[in-house]
This record gives C-alpha cells, structure tokens and sequence, in this order.
C-alpha cells in the first residue's frame, strides 16, 4: 500500500487550528492555495498517495528545485537534467537522459528525476 504523505513543502508551516487536528479554514486547502486558484480537477479533500520510490523522486526534485534557484544549473537553461541522488547524472532530451541516467547510476528508469532548467 503506498504511504500517504502531506503533499506541503517540507518547511510549509500548518495553521494554528490544523495543528490542534481541525480542518483548515474554508476556502483553503494543504497547498496553500484557494479553492479559486485550484485547477477543476483538483478537490480540496484530495490525498497524495505515493510510494517510497516517488517519495525518493520527490526528494530529488525538490533539491533541484533549490539548486536551480541559487544559479547553480544556469549553465543548463532550456535542458533537461536527470538527477538520481543529488547528482546530474545525464542532460538533454528527457527520455534518452532518463534511460542514460539509470543505466549509469543501476536504478529503475522511474527512479530518475527529470527536472527541466527554464529561463525567464
């Protein structure tokens, strides 16, 4: 059975009355986000239910996700990186760099994290 996990930023701070075991406040959910600003798809009482494989993936891209925002992947705008354990391990199209990444590293493909460095 996948482990359930809060879909929030690992630093994201719960409000007070989450914290005694209340539901957030109407007309906001976990993320933060008003019931406005939640694609249609998208319910407030929805769960994210993951597997230590993606819990690892998650992991990985929420370091790239701060890499990138301290410039350290500038030299890479516009690619794909593959990362599998805080590593770049392949860059460029995203499935041949996720099929190099796990041969390199020994992982399952889906253990790769592909992360793309956007410009602005």
């Amino acid at each position: 059975m996948p482990e359930q996990i809060d879909p929030r930023p690992a630093d994201a701070v719960p409000s007070e009355s989450h914290r005694n075991g209340d539901a957030e406040p109407p007309g906001t959910v976990a993320t933060g986000l008003t019931r406005e600003q939640l694609p249609p798809f998208v319910s407030p009482t929805d769960i994210l239910l993951v597997s230590p494989l993606h819990r690892e993936v998650i992991a990985e891209l929420r370091w790239a996700y701060e890499q990138c925002e301290r410039g350290a992947f500038n030299a890479y705008l516009g690619q794909y990186l593959a990362i599998v354990n805080r590593t770049v391990e392949a860059v460029g199209d995203p499935g041949c760099a996720r099929d190099e990444a796990a041969n390199k590293t020994g992982v399952p493909p889906e253990r790769v994290a592909l992360f793309y460095v956007g410009g602005e």
